[in-house]
């Protein structure tokens, strides 16, 4: 039954052309080992730079004269510090 004043559409779409998709890349996990040596190599190029993570010991001579000599002891603690990178283990002057 077919309706008067109506328009009639074809059901066939013809050959379009196939289009394939590319496929995303998906990126590789890194191994656990791999991430800790990038880690450390942009640690190791802070130290590189200058930008050293730096900790201080004071000397056993340093702090008995502290206590001992107070107030001439503080500049023997001064004088009787090292310090030293945490990261690269350099030892600073």
């Amino acid at each position: 039954m077919e309706k008067v004043g109506m328009p009639q559409y074809d059901n066939s779409y013809g050959n379009a052309p196939a289009y394939q998709q590319p496929i995303p890349s998906v990126p590789q996990p890194m191994s656990d080992a791999a991430v800790g040596a990038s880690f450390q190599n942009q640690l190791l190029a802070q130290c590189a730079r200058g930008q050293h993570q730096v900790t201080k010991k004071y000397g056993v001579c340093g702090i008995i004269c502290a206590v001992c000599l107070f107030p001439i002891g503080l500049l023997c603690l001064l004088c009787d510090v090292k310090k030293k990178c945490e990261r690269c283990g350099q030892v600073l002057e």
